[in-house]
């Protein structure tokens, strides 16, 4: 084309989404202009010169001005970043559609009452395109999509035509005419179809005579199979077809076209059992067929406490019941098994058999992480959350632990405890840290060799439960951050039943942290031969993060992330006229029972595609809008494990400090959404933040521009965390069994320490029940807001649940 118009300086594209190919043929040779614009207000409504920016950039308004509202609900903006429906303002906008009224009222729509506000009651017209949109960083609009042209299965959304794009890159297919979604009335959801041309198509498939649709050979079907398994390493599992129909031949209309209606209306002439006979997965559990298969069953199985029965190699690990908490314990014990393999891995290939495809033939010999040794006695600096802690306690504070009561299962001598203890403190140096506050008014951290006096180990004689309870409120004042300790170890013996209660400061350990702790001390208390497995140093970590920051990541833009201010969110939840600190504030539990959650982390979590703490989040912010929907919905922060790799040397599985990292979620949905449409929206906000939050998180105090942005200034209204299963004091022939929750908090805080949220939800399972501890202002309205929320979270749990029985 470019040899017909040889002096075309400058292409403006329009009328369509731009595509990757035509920004990648035209930018070498013009200078490329992506246009929006739409009939009913002007041919150009946005603009943006695509040289340096994606196909998908739309520019900035000229002449009108842009709104992003939640769709369906137009009188809700959006957070920044967020997808929403595009609104268009100005004298380019039409007035209405000829003799078609109703038309009219759907889409040229009064001033919503937040736009009155910003114009002052002046008045404008407005046009709802229907096209979903985000904002970029520095404020062009993405063009995501159009709203009516996106399908749903299983409760998500998204386009087609990004399936069909993606399967034309693959070398196996020579074209693909269509991918549908087909309906079902055999299934409860519709399930989608790829009709593909495959290259070679005669030796794969069997034609029939004026057949559309050929026959599949094996030959076929194993093709299938690793197309699918490419896809799953793109998309997640709703968005890859589960059928795959080779075609004789193209259909076209008569604009010479995909007849897609055609192809839709052919599958549905066919039974669901006769489409079976190109499905690439089975509905039985497929067994290991490898070695390397039967040993990663074997570890998922113990890991994750089911049996070898209820584990396919096809089976998804976050549908079995993980996170990417047990993902990281799933990784330690595949390695000692010989099974080299990362989180990255499981997260993306999903199951054994994708794992077992990667990893390849057994080992000669085990590979080791990289470990590098500690120096003690000098200063490095503070981790993200480390950094976040001292901004909100400037003077540091010796009571903000954590802290875990275990009971024995059987008898255990003293000593062996003790030498446990001392091993453990001697291989995990962060058990030994300190801090210190310098001239500067920084604060840094140091570790201390260890001797005896670097933890406190005690064995106390007690007659009463009273007793062991006032020797644990001992030991919660006892840490000194400063100058140690900063974790130690009470064994008691009360009427025959050996407990262990162990407790550090939160600066250096975390949930994961408590899982090493747990399976360390159990080894070595079995095992006094034991080899604790080692992985990369807190303090080697620290420093590397920083330095990669400090190179690689742009800090983050500065947003209003919170619907509310910090009067209104008081104001809201009732407590403006009392101190948000750890001694004015009360929690309550509920659980659901071990029937409800298995329905609800099996069945309705795999029918969404959803990972638990998706479906949890979900639940919070459905039940939030739907419990008060005079207001905005509640912006969460999510709270992570903060064990991210960005290189794949880097391997802190089994290392013991503080590495939370602390995210808002971006999920803007409205009361009208149902909770399919929130757990999509919960699953896109949340898998949109690059690393579980560990992105953003770390460019707030480590970045290319070497500045610093509080991340602790402000009050947050909610922030949840999900810690999972701990499994290990739950299996059979376990040596330790967990006092619950509700009897013994994780958490314990100086009572004058002020909080960093209004609600604080952390939730777990224990003993196979879903257990969710929700923390508030003791000035809190119970009987207006908080019962009534707490009441819809359980209800819309067990009713989700029941849904699926």
């Amino acid at each position: 084309m470019q040899r017909e118009l040889p002096s075309l300086r400058m292409l403006v594209m329009g009328g369509e989404a731009m595509s990757p190919a035509d920004r990648s043929y035209w930018m070498k040779r013009v200078r490329l202009m992506n246009e929006y614009g739409i009939a009913e207000c002007a041919v150009a409504s946005t603009i943006r010169d695509v040289s340096d920016v994606e196909h998908r950039d739309i520019g900035f308004p000229i002449s009108v001005v842009t709104w992003i509202v939640v769709q369906n609900d137009h009188e809700t903006l959006v957070v920044i970043g967020a997808i929403g429906e595009l609104l268009i303002e100005g004298p380019s906008v039409g007035r209405e559609y000829l003799d078609n009224p109703e038309a009219t009222r759907r889409a040229f729509i009064e001033q919503p009452g937040w736009l009155r506000a910003v114009r002052d009651g002046k008045p404008s017209w407005v046009y709802k395109t229907g096209d979903l949109v985000q904002y970029n960083k520095d404020g062009s609009l993405n063009f995501i999509g159009r709203k009516d042209s996106q399908i749903k299965i299983r409760g998500q959304r998204f386009e087609l035509e990004e399936v069909e794009h993606h399967l034309r890159q693959m070398d196996e297919i020579e074209e693909v005419p269509a991918v549908v979604a087909a309906p079902s009335d055999r299934q409860k959801q519709p399930y989608l179809v790829a009709f593909i041309v495959p290259r070679g198509r005669k030796s794969f498939c069997v034609h029939s005579a004026n057949a559309l649709i050929m026959h599949p050979t094996e030959e076929f079907r194993h093709l299938a199979g690793a197309i699918q398994s490419k896809l799953h390493l793109t998309f997640p599992a709703h968005m890859v077809p589960s059928i795959y129909l080779p075609l004789s031949r193209m259909t076209k209309t008569s604009s010479d076209k995909v007849d897609r209606c055609s192809l839709k209306e052919e599958v549905g002439k066919w039974f669901w059992s006769d489409l079976q006979a190109y499905s690439v997965s089975n509905t039985a559990r497929r067994a290991p067929s490898t070695k390397v298969e039967q040993r990663l069953q074997r570890v998922w199985s113990q890991i994750l406490g089911i049996t070898l029965n209820s584990i396919g190699v096809e089976d998804s690990f976050f549908h079995l019941g993980g996170d990417s908490i047990t993902a990281m314990q799933v990784v330690v014990e595949a390695r000692s098994r010989g099974l080299e393999h990362s989180i990255q891995d499981i997260n993306q290939l999903i199951s054994i058999e994708a794992i077992a495809r990667k990893i390849g033939v057994l080992p000669s010999n085990i590979a080791q992480p990289l470990v590098q040794d500690e120096v003690t006695d000098e200063l490095f600096g503070l981790t993200p959350i480390q950094e976040f802690f001292f901004e909100m306690y400037p003077e540091g504070t010796r009571r903000f632990n954590q802290n875990i009561l275990v009971h024995f299962q059987r008898q255990v001598a003293d000593s062996d405890v003790e030498r446990a203890a001392i091993r453990l403190v001697q291989n995990h140096a962060t058990l030994r840290a300190r801090y210190s506050l310098q001239k500067d008014g920084l604060w840094k951290q140091f570790l201390a060799g260890y001797s005896k006096q670097c933890f406190c180990f005690r064995v106390p004689k007690v007659n009463s439960v009273q007793e062991i309870r006032h020797i644990i409120g001992q030991s919660q004042t006892s840490l000194d951050q400063e100058h140690g300790p900063v974790f130690t170890v009470d064994l008691f013996d009360h009427n025959g039943q050996q407990s262990l209660f162990m407790i550090g400061h939160h600066l250096v350990l975390d949930l994961v942290s408590w899982r090493i702790v747990l399976a360390d001390m159990e080894a070595m208390i079995l095992d006094p031969q034991h080899e604790p497995q080692l992985t990369m140093s807190f303090q080697i970590w620290a420093r590397l993060q920083a330095e990669y920051g400090a190179r690689h990541l742009e800090p983050p833009p500065v947003h209003q992330l919170c619907s509310l201010d910090e009067s209104s969110m008081r104001k809201f939840w009732g407590a403006e006229n009392t101190a948000n600190t750890g001694g004015d504030c009360k929690t309550r539990l509920m659980r659901l029972n071990e029937q409800l959650t298995n329905k609800l982390f099996g069945p309705y979590s795999r029918a969404l595609d959803v990972e638990p703490v998706e479906l949890l989040h979900a639940a919070i912010l459905f039940s939030s809008v739907r419990t008060f929907p005079q207001r905005p919905a509640p912006c969460i922060f999510g709270e992570a494990h903060g064990r991210e790799s960005w290189d794949v040397s880097i391997d802190v599985t089994r290392t013991i400090g503080w590495f939370n990292t602390l995210w808002p979620v971006a999920a803007q949905v409205s009361r009208f959404d149902s909770l399919e449409t929130v757990a999509r929206t919960v699953q896109q906000a949340r898998r949109a933040m690059e690393m579980h939050g560990w992105k953003h998180f770390t460019s707030i105090y480590h970045n290319t521009q070497q500045e610093k942005r509080s991340a602790g200034t402000h009050l947050m209204e909610i922030t949840f965390n999900y810690a999972g299963k701990f499994q290990q004091v739950e299996q059979d022939g376990a040596l330790f069994r967990m006092e619950p929750m509700a009897t013994q908090s994780l958490f314990d805080g100086a009572g004058e320490l002020g909080r960093w949220a209004m609600l604080e939800i952390n939730s777990v399972i224990l003993k196979g029940m879903l257990e969710f501890h929700v923390t508030y202002n003791q000035g809190t309205d119970e009987a207006r807001v908080l019962t009534p929320w707490m009441d819809n979270l359980v209800k819309c749990l067990e009713d989700l649940a029941s849904s699926y029985a």
